[in-house]
């Protein structure tokens, strides 16, 4: 399989994949950032942020939700600990009141182990996969050591790589994200912090604004630049001497010459 054996194409392509791979590794390993419960990691690499900001005047401050793999941070200017990390497994107790996490809704949603557990085991798989791929990648670029395992091996860990973190952001969609937080554009709350049909039995008017956060979008980015590297490899095809069975009789033919006969008919010239 492939477009071209030029092997200016074979230069360009499979370089553009090798730079590809080294910025999909770099994006995915950043995206693992927010599998921490540590303020400043997760501050800097949520999944998704929740920006929260109370219509009426009575809430000043906008409150901040970032939220990651194992749990979300909680930023609120107006309490004695503004920034705080939350677990997922804390979320029910949270969730029972209050005008940030919706207590209506499933809050075991994020700790379950089909989301944050296999989410957390996706990237550990994900990100060690792409270290065999560049010496491999490397052999490729120069036709005399390309054959057809290595191009197959690199096509299988380059889609399992993607699969893995395909797996990731559609579990985080599906199974988190919006399940456990309000993801109304505006809620209504009494004073009793209960949610309310019409702003005009509202004590609270909460207005909720999401954001992919930089772990999201450098996560899907490590995944396209993985698919261009999957891209390239599948288009350079390998040397016809690796499935033309005549042209491998010939390669594998070995002449051998006998040092000694070779003595013999110099010193025979020499009369």
């Amino acid at each position: 399989m492939g477009i071209s054996n030029c092997e200016v194409f074979r230069f360009v392509c499979l370089h553009l994949g090798f730079i590809a791979n080294i910025l999909a590794m770099i994006a995915t390993a950043y995206a693992c950032l927010s599998i921490s419960l540590e303020y400043f990691l997760l501050s800097k690499s949520p999944m998704e942020v929740v920006e929260a900001k109370e219509l009426t005047g009575k809430i000043s401050e906008t409150v901040t939700i970032l939220l990651g793999l194992r749990g979300f941070a909680y930023e609120n200017p107006s309490m004695t600990e503004p920034q705080m990390v939350i677990g997922y497994d804390d979320l029910c107790v949270l969730g029972q009141v209050g005008l940030y996490v919706d207590g209506s809704k499933d809050c075991e949603s994020c700790a379950d182990n089909y989301f944050s557990m296999n989410a957390v085991m996706s990237l550990m798989v994900s990100v060690p996969l792409f270290f065999p791929t560049f010496f491999s990648q490397q052999l490729r670029m120069y036709s005399s050591y390309d054959v057809n395992c290595v191009k197959n091996f690199l096509t299988i860990l380059g889609v399992c790589t993607i699969l893995l973190n395909l797996n990731v952001m559609l579990t985080y969609f599906y199974l988190c994200s919006k399940k456990s937080f309000y993801d109304d554009e505006r809620v209504y709350f009494d004073q009793n912090l209960n949610t309310v049909g019409s702003e005009q039995d509202a004590y609270y008017v909460m207005e909720y604004s999401w954001r992919w956060g930089y772990g999201l979008i450098s996560l899907i980015a490590g995944t396209g630049l993985k698919l261009i590297d999957v891209l390239c490899n599948i288009a350079v095809p390998t040397p016809t001497v690796t499935r033309n069975k005549t042209e491998q009789e010939i390669y594998e033919t070995i002449v051998y010459a006998d040092p000694d006969d070779e003595n013999a008919s110099t010193d025979d010239d020499k009369y």
